[in-house]
């Protein structure tokens, strides 16, 4: 990874350092190679801070960024912030002794092309400023050079792009780079015979060291190149016995493959498909943030609270920096108000724990969950997190278990304020038991501010930190960077303080962007109308600009849309969910009594009427006369026990299991069916008092069924896929692992059959083959053919009912085209939180 130092100083707080500092981060952690550079800012930077910076971090690019006094050096702090000059020959030596680490220097101030040449004797590439230059030009340049340098292009070509960069912008700032200039021009005679006029894209100059020295770069390898290694190193390893020194438990080449997994499923899910593709990122802005110690019960003394890090500025602190200061047993919360970029924060946080990860795979994995569905049924969160894992990344309840218990995850935990407000409290509670529970796993928590204020329970983590409001100078700066499209809205900010108030969150600042591109000042005032409706109105001129995007096809009417998304809204918001997976859909979308009494007709009867049909087909007489009936009956009282338990105690109808592997576990299979006798018996229990009239029907049940309960519900293993899949994969997997336990059944009869053929007892060929398609049909709908019934009955009614397209993939994949919603590997979310809500207070009725 190549280092990228700043050294920034502005000793008379004149230059717009914070923009320029900005552009160069920003652009770069958005560019297809911001794997490959770290920035590393040294702010305030003194003349005996260079020594240790540069031993420090041994960067590769060096950027300064201040004024120039041309041939007598480079202005910096001194010890009390006052201006002082570090030389041109210190300058030059200091750069020779880290010849070997640095490549390139860009002097980005004015007059410096003096110290360029004398450290270009040392360096490969120096760029400095021949002429004053102005301070929007020198931000230009820095902006065209790193966003080049970003994608790849070299430092020639990035020097060109630069200048080129500021040839595109149009510079009317005044403030120049070098000591003796003013903040605004002031008129000078001049003798116009002698001067030198200089355009401002021809002022940056590039200098290039006659005899180029190759400076090393430490090699990339991909992911699984640095695991196989790891992998190969730790085999070696266990061969050299003896070792003197302790040394980290080894993992199994398996155990890799499973953290690969689940590292690869987090960053497809949350960084590819959330945090690259949201509209923070489409333009990207800064947060700032504040500490809020107050806001957590630590349970060690303050000043256990580390510090912020040395000659940092607040405004460049990331949630990042705080969280890696604290040590074993990292915990942090993270607050802001809504749309303030909580879960863009913890999501860049992720990133970097990711790429820690990569490079060691024994380190804890960091896993993205949204606490909103710990609603449903309010677990320990460590049950929680184990039947999360398994929805959302397709990791098996053993192994999820496995993780949890041996605190092998570091949890990031977003949308607390997203937990129903009457179960808050009892959240934060189950987290603090959990943390104390597991000691060391390291855990950060998002909320909103207002809305963990109000609990009267407190997080007992280690550190707090806020999100600040955007600033209306950085506002400013967003609008001016977007230009003419958006000059509309500024003027209206400019004028109205309580809007520009509205718009100091990233979110509303973005989705005015979007709305209101091209729109003058007056038609953006229309379309806001009064204060207490601006954002009813700006999420609906939202709305209506991106059906009008006529480079995407126009699949579905906005009309139908509209109501579908706010149908999904309103379902999502009353079952607690954050993240909508087609296979997770569940009969308690339903909302009349004849909607649920006709899905439990549908399901209730389609198996027993499949049972029948096959006993016709096979010829009834036989059935019945070779096979006991206890082989038939389960399907029957399964279906009355479960169903009417459920309804009387007021819980899903036919809840849907999808079946997605069939990786056999004796101890999954005594777990399942172990699951099985207490939800039996407690539906028993609360359906009639007196219990002991079932207990043989119970018997009965069990003791024909067990054989097949066990075989079927013992193919679930401690497994993770290596893919996350496609949308409604969870159906179409339970649909061919039902074709794939039938064939196993019907391999099962054909034994059979052959068994009694040699042992001298033959089956006659018409009870041959009544074996063989009653085993078919039973691994069928054990495989999962029972979840592919209940999920079709279940979109069959929704169908017709108008709640949701029969081809629902493709219309999430429309309205994520639309910019309503995001792909999270195998789900989509809404682009934020606040749209769901404003989806789901729409009105449908006008909407069919």
């Amino acid at each position: 990874m190549s280092k990228i130092l700043i050294l920034a100083s502005n000793p008379r707080k004149d230059l717009d350092l914070n923009r320029e500092i900005y552009f160069l981060r920003s652009i770069i952690e958005s560019s297809r190679y911001d794997s490959q550079f770290d920035v590393v800012i040294g702010d305030a930077v003194r003349p005996g801070q260079l020594q240790q910076l540069f031993l420090e971090h041994r960067p590769r690019i060096v950027h300064f960024s201040g004024h120039g006094e041309g041939a007598k050096g480079l202005v910096m702090e001194d010890e009390v912030g006052e201006p002082c000059v570090v030389s041109t020959q210190a300058l030059s030596n200091l750069f020779k002794n880290f010849a070997g680490t640095i490549e390139c220097v860009l002097l980005n101030a004015c007059y410096s092309e003096v110290q360029a040449n004398a450290i270009t004797e040392h360096i490969n590439y120096v760029i400095g400023m021949n002429q004053a230059i102005q301070d929007k030009a020198a931000i230009d340049f820095t902006r065209g050079f790193y966003q080049a340098m970003g994608n790849g292009e070299s430092i020639e070509q990035s020097y060109k792009l630069g200048c080129n960069e500021i040839e595109l912008q149009n510079n009317n700032a005044s403030t120049a780079r070098s000591e003796t200039a003013t903040p605004e021009r002031k008129f000078i005679p001049l003798d116009v015979s002698k001067a030198v006029f200089w355009q401002e894209h021809q002022k940056p100059v590039l200098k290039k060291k006659p005899n180029l020295t190759a400076v090393p770069v430490q090699q990339t390898v991909s992911q699984n190149e640095r695991a196989e290694q790891r992998y190969q190193a730790d085999v070696q390893n266990d061969f050299n016995l003896g070792q003197a020194s302790p040394r980290r438990p080894s993992l199994t080449q398996q155990e890799y493959r499973q953290r690969q997994s689940l590292l690869s499923h987090v960053k497809s899910s949350w960084i590819e498909g959330v945090l690259e593709t949201s509209l923070h990122n489409r333009k990207l802005l800064k947060l700032d943030l504040e500490r809020r110690a107050d806001a957590v019960q630590r349970s060690f003394h303050s000043a256990d609270e580390l510090p912020i890090a040395r000659d940092r500025a607040l405004e460049w602190l990331r949630a990042t920096d705080i969280f890696e200061q604290m040590g074993t047993g990292r915990t942090l919360l993270i607050l802001g108000e809504p749309g303030a970029g909580k879960t863009i924060e913890l999501l860049n946080l992720a990133k970097r724990l990711i790429e820690r990860t990569e490079n060691d795979l024994s380190r804890p994995i960091p896993v993205v969950f949204n606490l909103s569905s710990w609603t449903l049924k309010r677990q320990s969160i460590a049950d929680w997190l184990v039947e999360d894992l398994k929805d959302q990344y397709r990791a098996s309840k053993s192994l999820g278990k496995k993780w949890v218990e041996q605190e092998e995850l570091l949890l990031l935990l977003d949308g607390l304020d997203e937990v129903r407000a009457e179960h808050r409290n009892d959240c934060v509670r189950a987290l603090n038991q959990f943390l104390e529970d597991h000691s060391t796993t390291e855990m950060v928590v998002c909320s909103r501010l207002k809305d963990y204020e109000k609990l009267s329970e407190r997080l007992k983590l280690r550190s707090a930190i806020y999100i600040r409001p955007i600033t209306p100078e950085y506002i400013d700066w967003y609008l001016e960077d977007v230009g003419k499209p958006l000059a509309g809205l500024k003027t209206v900010l400019k004028q109205d303080k309580e809007l520009e108030e509205f718009a100091q969150t990233p979110l509303i600042l973005n989705v005015m962007s979007w709305a209101y591109h091209g729109y003058s000042a007056t038609e953006v005032l229309n379309q806001l109308g009064s204060a207490d409706q601006r954002r009813q109105r700006l999420f609906d001129t939202y709305i209506k600009r991106m059906f009008d995007r006529k480079e995407l096809p126009q699949i579905y009417s906005s009309k139908q849309t509209e109501r579908w998304l706010t149908l999904l809204a309103q379902r999502m918001n009353q079952t607690s969910q954050t993240i909508f997976l087609i296979e997770k859909l569940q009969p308690s979308w339903l909302q009349t009594a004849i909607e649920k009494r006709a899905y439990q007709i549908e399901v209730n009867f389609f198996i027993p009427l499949l049972i029948f049909i096959f006993l016709l087909l096979s010829g009834v007489e036989t059935a019945f006369s070779r096979t006991p009936l206890y082989l038939a009956f389960p399907f029957w009282f399964s279906r009355f026990i479960f169903t009417a338990g459920i309804e009387r105690n007021n819980k899903i109808p036919g809840a849907i299991e999808t079946v997605e592997t069939i990786k056999w576990s004796w101890k999954e299979a005594m777990n399942v069916y172990y699951s099985v006798i207490k939800t039996t018996w407690w539906t028993l229990r609360t359906m009639n008092p007196n219990i002991i009239l079932f207990i043989p029907l119970i018997l009965c049940f069990f003791v024909g069924f067990s054989p097949y309960m066990v075989i079927a519900f013992g193919f679930r293993g401690p497994t993770i896929p290596e893919k996350i899949g496609t949308p409604n994969l969870g159906i179409r997997k339970s649909a061919l692992n039902a074709g794939i336990f039938g064939l196993i059944f019907v391999g099962i009869a054909i034994l059979f059959i052959l068994y009694r053929h040699f042992s001298g007892d033959s089956l006659d060929r018409e009870t041959a083959l009544y074996y063989i398609e009653f085993c078919l049909f039973f691994g069928v709908i054990a495989g999962g053919g029972d979840a592919v019934i209940k999920h079709l009955s279940l979109r069959f009614i929704l169908y017709c009912k108008g709640y949701s397209p029969w081809n629902y993939t493709r219309f999430l994949s429309y309205a994520t085209d639309r910019i309503f919603l995001k792909q999270v590997g195998r789900g989509y979310i809404f682009i934020h939180r606040m749209l769901q809500e404003h989806f789901a207070n729409m009105s449908i009725s006008n909407k069919q």
